[in-house]
């Protein structure tokens, strides 16, 4: 997807690994947003200083993955923006500009699920003191669990979708990581990998401008996969 002279995207760039591979690649534009203050932010004690550094570096220390010649090495442009608000963002968010959008998107959220956990294990305690019906209880609480992270990661997938669609270029490509919680019928990751035929039913629906190039699944547990989806942005038609 990153080829030489591509201008690339990172709305969700934390400590920017994924434009560091895309420099790596020959991408002549690196963009990278988050909503993070002391990640990305303009004042001092933030990170963004040691991000920028970590782009100063010696190509032979890289081999093979050595830029071809005559490649620039851009240094990257960052900025703090909400990618739930990215409209309000026109400087990093710019229509049709980028051939590649490659993010992992924000799905650890510690304090939504925290709170259900531990209210799942106080409605779990009291059913267990009233002696009646544990099993079936925390087999239900469990699946409020997972219903809670699956809906809590969702907003940000959904806008990434809205993004390809506006900032991408006609051919361009949006690679990121779906999370999805629940159990699976895959028996382990070489299994999963040989077996995909169709999206997850948590994928989230496309605009007609986007189609699902490919989606391949990463097992971690028996209730937890992740999904590396490939989107592209559908040509113009010619007469248009």
């Amino acid at each position: 997807t990153v080829r030489v002279g591509s201008k690339v995207f990172d709305p969700f760039v934390g400590s920017g690994n994924i434009l560091f591979a895309a420099s790596l690649l020959g991408a002549q534009e690196l963009v990278g947003t988050d909503a993070a203050v002391e990640l990305v932010g303009d004042g001092t004690g933030t990170a963004k200083h040691e991000i920028l550094k970590s782009f100063i570096y010696r190509m032979d220390d890289f081999l093979p993955w050595k830029p071809l010649s005559g490649c620039v090495r851009p240094v990257p442009k960052l900025g703090q923006a909400d990618m739930l608000a990215w409209e309000s963002y026109p400087l990093w968010f710019r229509r049709e500009h980028y051939d590649c959008i490659v993010t992992d998107p924000p799905y650890d959220l510690k304090a939504k699920v925290q709170v259900t956990i531990v209210g799942a294990a106080e409605a779990a305690g009291a059913a267990g003191a009233a002696g009646a019906g544990t099993v079936g209880e925390t087999k239900g609480t469990e699946t409020d669990v997972t219903k809670e992270r699956q809906q809590a990661a969702m907003p940000a997938i959904k806008k990434l979708i809205e993004v390809a669609d506006y900032g991408l270029v006609p051919g361009g490509r949006l690679v990121f990581f779906l999370p999805v919680w629940g159990k699976h019928g895959f028996d382990g990751r070489e299994a999963a990998c040989d077996s995909v035929t169709t999206p997850p039913s948590a994928f989230p629906s496309l605009p007609p401008s986007l189609r699902l190039v490919a989606i391949l699944p990463q097992v971690f547990s028996p209730t937890f996969v992740r999904w590396l989806a490939c989107v592209e942005k559908r040509g113009r038609v010619a007469n248009q």
